[in-house]
């Protein structure tokens, strides 16, 4: 039984890499720099023949800009953005990327080591901007090669390069430091997403006290006090009659959809 979840897992893992791998068009080969593994393991891993560690995870999330709770399977098919990809060409971001930076052609091509034709023929899609032209952008100027390629917003400024990886790998107080934050910040995900959390939030929403609300839904107040700290869940016919008062849908207080 054990084993056979364990491949189940495997293989809803490996399926979510392969999604988010073919919405960003990124490579077998970019994600296995990021992961520190070779491009291989990264082909075993959407086969499902086995699952990633979860530090390699958590590099894979950073790289593509995906939340973790997504990738272990949590919620429908539809991949879910820390922040969605922007829109725009490589081509477009470069320019933008030049614009912001106040830069002419002339002093991009100087930082980057390149004619300023070049750059001009960049901008204007008379050659296309490769990965490796986005690499030099990232080693020379800081900015992240997923963003101008991909339009990842997360990974624009201060990007997660192979060096922060390896200054990351030696360094287990700084690592402790974002394991601490990452935590915190499921915690209050997962809190979020509890009914009892959701029902206060809307009745706040909504400007009712918790007599008015549990009058309308013909509980006690102590009742539906319980009910927001997550002491007791409710039944199913207070849910019908929270639902109906708060204006939701019994999955919103579940927390399979969001609220209109």
């Amino acid at each position: 039984m054990e084993q056979e979840r364990n491949r189940s897992e495997a293989a809803e893992i490996g399926r979510r890499i392969r999604l988010v791998r073919s919405k960003l068009n990124v490579t077998q080969q970019q994600i296995a720099e990021a992961m520190q593994v070779k491009p291989v393991k990264v082909s075993q891993y959407e086969c499902g023949k086995c699952v990633p560690r979860r530090e390699q995870l958590v590099a894979f999330c950073a790289l593509c800009g995906v939340s973790m709770e997504w990738m272990l399977g949590g919620g429908s098919d539809e991949i879910v953005f820390l922040r969605p990809p922007e829109e725009g060409t490589p081509r477009e971001r470069l320019v933008q990327m030049r614009e912001e930076l106040g830069l002419t052609q002339a002093a991009l091509a100087r930082k980057l080591g390149v004619n300023s034709s070049y750059i001009s023929h960049l901008e204007t899609g008379r050659i296309p901007v490769t990965e490796r032209f986005a690499e030099r952008i990232e080693g020379r100027i800081g900015i992240g090669r997923f963003w101008i390629l991909y339009g990842d917003s997360t990974q624009k400024e201060y990007p997660l390069t192979r060096e922060m990886l390896e200054y990351l790998r030696s360094d287990d107080r700084l690592r402790r430091q974002i394991w601490e934050r990452m935590e915190a910040r499921n915690a209050k995900h997962e809190n979020e997403q509890k009914p009892g959390s959701r029902i206060q939030t809307r009745r706040r929403e909504m400007g009712f006290t918790q007599q008015q609300l549990a009058d309308r839904v013909h509980v006690t107040q102590a009742s539906l006090s319980r009910i927001e700290s997550g002491m007791v869940k409710p039944s199913r016919k207070t849910l019908d009659a929270l639902s109906e008062a708060l204006d939701v849908t019994r999955e919103w207080i579940l927390g399979v959809e969001t609220a209109e």
